[in-house]
């Protein structure tokens, strides 16, 4: 059923604690003769736990995802996050951790090993993840037949290739992935950059017309030994990975695995037709999230942190296989209202902002008043907990204030 909504191994212990309600292990597993560093964040207790593997978009990633926002791109770009540092991946697991998930996160090859004198090939690069799902069957506290790809970028069209693979992947989970050829993606990013932040276009679509070359040589097998290598990476290697990211989508169709896929309304790396391109192309169990206000990092346009409507949404869809954000009736305030529906919690997420007011009222369909909160907001870009288990089930309207601006949005309570 097809959906849509709105939008081998070695363990090596180096430290266990816990923080609010869930235990992090740093850990090391083995993957193409080089010791890979991971994190596996888990609730506390024994277990067994689904778990989630998350691979990582392009480039050498370390295990939380950072991204220091600095330079003429990111003032251009994401001028509300410059001088921030952003830890993506961790912030996403912590979220999904707190929901009863455990999540496998890791360094990447060349974090892990910067001195490896191994092969660089397809596996070494591109499919540590092999062999983290590989080291969780080993573990007493993972439940091994709930385990879960989740992949954000370009991970989301390797974990396609790692599911079609294996036997042993319950549900597959693609952020902000791409349905469009790597080439192609890359070719659009170079110009709409050099568009968008007054650079040279004309330098930046011959920069986009060498790429797109490039990879044509590649994905047609005519380069030889002395092609160069692109981002480090020779052209066999990147002829296997082209291979895969052109048959993304009938990889996911011919796993026929419940598979989520989540595109983001402000994403200018991977646009939200994106996630249209997929949308129109499978049928099955795959369900379609869109969320609005959210770039490719997963954040709002002002606030480091990951949104924790994501996952939210992961989460609703992995227990009930249904998550919707609450749609704004109307909105000046940048507020996201969400789960919908939902049972005793509901949760405001505000824009960054400092010691202002936040006023909720929660009216029946009739216009009955039925509740009012008011606070003061100290903490910047606050996640608002509204705990309502009196309310009864029905259709409410939120009415919210907050620093002078209004928002209003259909509730549903289960």
């Amino acid at each position: 059923m097809m959906t849509r909504s709105s939008f081998s191994m070695l363990l090596v212990l180096f430290l266990v604690f816990s923080a609010s309600g869930q235990v992090t292990e740093n850990i090391n597993f083995n993957h193409g003769g080089c010791s890979f560093g991971a994190t596996l964040n888990k609730p506390a207790g024994a277990g067994p736990y689904k778990t989630i593997v998350l691979v990582p978009g392009s480039g050498q990633n370390d295990r939380h995802g950072t991204l220091q926002m600095s330079g003429d791109n990111i003032n251009c770009l994401y001028p509300g996050l410059m001088g921030q540092t952003l830890k993506i991946y961790k912030d996403l697991a912590e979220n999904l951790s707190d929901s009863g998930y455990a999540v496998l996160r890791y360094d990447e090859l060349t974090i892990s090993c910067p001195n490896f004198s191994g092969a660089f090939n397809y596996e070494n690069v591109f499919l540590p993840a092999m062999s983290a799902l590989d080291y969780l069957k080993s573990r007493s506290d993972i439940d091994t037949n709930n385990l879960i790809l989740m992949g954000h970028s370009e991970g989301a069209q390797l974990i396609s290739y790692m599911a079609s693979i294996r036997d042993d992947i319950k549900a597959t989970i693609s952020l902000a992935g791409a349905r469009t050829p790597f080439d192609s993606i890359l070719a659009y990013q170079t110009v709409y950059i050099a568009k968008t932040c007054g650079k040279d276009t004309s330098q930046a679509k011959n920069q986009a017309q060498q790429i797109l070359n490039y990879f044509d040589i590649v994905r047609k097998g005519n380069y030889t030994s002395s092609t160069p290598s692109f981002g480090g990476v020779a052209p066999a290697v990147w002829h296997k990975y082209i291979t895969v990211a052109d048959s993304v989508a009938i990889l996911y169709q011919q796993n026929s695995l419940p598979s989520l896929f989540v595109g983001f309304g402000s994403d200018i790396n991977v646009p939200l037709s994106e996630l249209d391109r997929f949308e129109q192309s499978l049928s099955g169990d795959f369900t379609f999230n869109r969320i609005a206000g959210l770039n490719h990092y997963m954040t709002t346009a002002m606030h480091p942190k990951v949104s924790r409507i994501v996952a939210d949404t992961i989460v609703y869809w992995l227990r009930n296989r249904t998550i919707g954000q609450l749609e704004p009736l109307s909105t000046q305030a940048q507020i996201f209202c969400y789960p919908n529906p939902f049972k005793d919690k509901l949760y405001l997420e505000l824009p960054v902002a400092q010691g202002q007011a936040l006023k909720v009222k929660i009216y029946k369909l009739t216009g009955e008043l039925l509740w009012v909160d008011d606070r003061e907001i100290q903490e910047p870009g606050s996640s608002v907990c509204l705990d309502l288990p009196e309310l009864a089930p029905g259709v409410y309207i939120v009415s919210c204030m907050y620093d002078g601006l209004p928002a209003y949005f259909r509730i549903t309570k289960h």
